[in-house]
């Protein structure tokens, strides 16, 4: 149904929202890049790899999306005053029609910075505004021809609890945008769908791994959930381990 494809551009607004996001240093939400050779060697080595899933999942190259830098500014989040030193962004990975996973790794200048950037989120993600601004970016992605179709009924944000990677990390975080969009006409009528978006975010030192994972009818399977968020958390506090 077309309704699915709505529901995954909230779930790429809510990837590219976080920590820094992507776009250039003159949006003053985002943060400043000076990327560094050694830092940025670093970042690509974290994220997640098509070994790291189980069989059937399938790896596409990343999309290219602009939504982030509008969430960032209407939840109030403000990155300026960090600087990023290296950033990486894993490919798209996807099992079946719904099921999707990605991650993105960020070293920033300082230790503290990426404290700071990670408080940034998370006072936006839990504020009174993220919901309503969800439904905005939504809807303002409707045709004429959606909004006949479809109509949004509910948008839940909310802390997520996860399984703390087993690797030690400074800091562990979760949050969930649960959508539900109710079908108005065609064959379909009257049902509803409801899409789960989250992001896991796990920080060590001066560095920050994100994973996002997608689905819709049901939530994201928490245990393979857990198993990506090792990885990363290990690839975060071993930063001379390479991937396969």
């Amino acid at each position: 149904m077309k309704v699915v494809g709505a529901l995954a551009f909230a779930a790429i607004a809510f990837a590219t929202a976080s920590c820094g996001g992507s776009g250039d240093s003159s949006d003053n939400s985002s943060a400043q890049r000076s990327i560094q050779a050694e830092a940025q060697q670093r970042a690509e080595a974290i994220n997640l790899v098509l070994s790291d899933f189980p069989q059937g999942w399938r790896g596409s190259p990343p999309e290219d999306d602009d939504s982030g830098k509008d969430f960032r500014k209407c939840i109030g989040v403000d990155f300026s005053a960090t600087t990023i030193t290296g950033e990486a962004d894993s490919k798209d990975f996807a099992n079946e029609d719904t099921t999707q996973a990605s991650s993105s790794s960020t070293i920033f200048a300082s230790e503290d910075e990426a404290s700071a950037s990670l408080s940034e989120e998370a006072e936006g993600m839990e504020s009174a505004a993220a919901e309503d601004c969800f439904r905005k970016l939504l809807e303002d992605e409707f045709s004429n021809e959606d909004r006949k179709n479809f109509e949004i009924s509910d948008i839940d944000v909310g802390e997520l609890n996860v399984t703390a990677p087993a690797n030690a990390v400074d800091e562990t975080h979760a949050w969930q945008i649960a959508i539900t969009i109710d079908v108005k006409s065609g064959e379909a009528k009257g049902a509803s769908v409801t899409a789960y978006a989250d992001l896991s975010t796990v920080r060590s030192g001066d560095a920050i791994a994100e994973l996002f994972t997608y689905d819709v009818l049901t939530a994201f399977d928490a245990e393979l959930r857990t198993e990506l968020l090792n990885v990363l958390a290990g690839r975060l506090t071993n930063p001379t381990s390479t991937q396969d």
